[in-house]
């Protein structure tokens, strides 16, 4: 069943600021929520917006938007919507032109770019997904193959200069040449399924020019904290087994 709720995270940088994202869904649509350190309380857009919201409760954070799969409401076309942390509104993104998904589709970030993987329950595999190279630009998607099969495949956040860090089938974490097609897996013990992978971020950035008065005692780790206590509030309802350390790779800057 479809989680009635999606979420979001990510740092606006036209006010400096942390946003957590709550979207609502209903049978007419979706309505967004956001928290803001600077008032340190939740403020609900005025509009519903017409889309049934697909797939993963989390959005993905690219080019400063929070994005997941939809359907219209009008129509029932699949589109990819995106909620800008700046402007606070949605907008559409399309899906590859004259795709022909025959099986479940989830998007993803790939890079800098967005990115669209197939996914299967019935042991069927694949070879290939689509990255957007250029953001907002229908035409500009493009397909990568990987020679190395998946059923669910993911990046990690992770690259280098040569190699990226995917995540295949949630079990194998793989250095992947995308410019030779060659890989390796790494080798990290007994260990199951994956069910998220962060990467430890060194710095923050640093805000600046709060409108709100905090306590001479409060640093930034402190505000950190309370959006991440705000996104962990949003999940008490589920069984998701979450702490706050966990999600300080959701706050890098993009």
């Amino acid at each position: 069943m479809e989680p009635h709720f999606r979420i979001g995270i990510g740092f606006d940088h036209s006010t400096n600021e942390y946003k957590v994202i709550n979207g609502q869904q209903n049978d007419d649509g979706v309505v967004f929520s956001v928290y803001t350190l600077q008032t340190d309380s939740w403020r609900k857009i005025d509009c519903l917006f017409p889309y049934r919201v697909l797939g993963r409760y989390d959005g993905i954070l690219v080019n400063g938007g929070v994005h997941w799969f939809a359907r219209k409401v009008t129509d029932e076309s699949l589109v990819i919507i995106s909620f800008s942390l700046a402007e606070e509104k949605v907008r559409e993104i399309e899906l590859p032109p004259n795709n022909a998904f025959t099986h479940r589709i989830q998007v993803g970030a790939f890079r800098d770019w967005l990115c669209i993987t197939s996914s299967s329950k019935y042991s069927v595999t694949f070879n290939e997904f689509w990255v957007m190279k250029n953001y907002g630009v229908s035409e500009s998607w493009a397909k990568i193959r990987v020679s190395k099969p998946y059923e669910k495949l993911s990046h990690s956040d992770f690259l280098t200069k040569s190699h990226d860090l995917m995540i295949f089938n949630r079990s194998s974490l793989v250095m992947y040449n995308f410019n030779d097609d060659t890989y390796w897996t790494l080798s990290i013990g007994k260990v199951g399924e994956f069910r998220s992978i962060g990467i430890y971020v060194e710095t923050l950035p640093v805000l600046t020019h709060r409108s709100r008065t905090r306590s001479s005692k409060e640093d930034d780790s402190d505000i950190i904290d309370r959006a991440i206590q705000e996104w962990i509030s949003i999940l008490s309802v589920t069984s998701w087994d979450i702490n706050s350390h966990s999600f300080r790779q959701k706050l890098k800057v993009e």
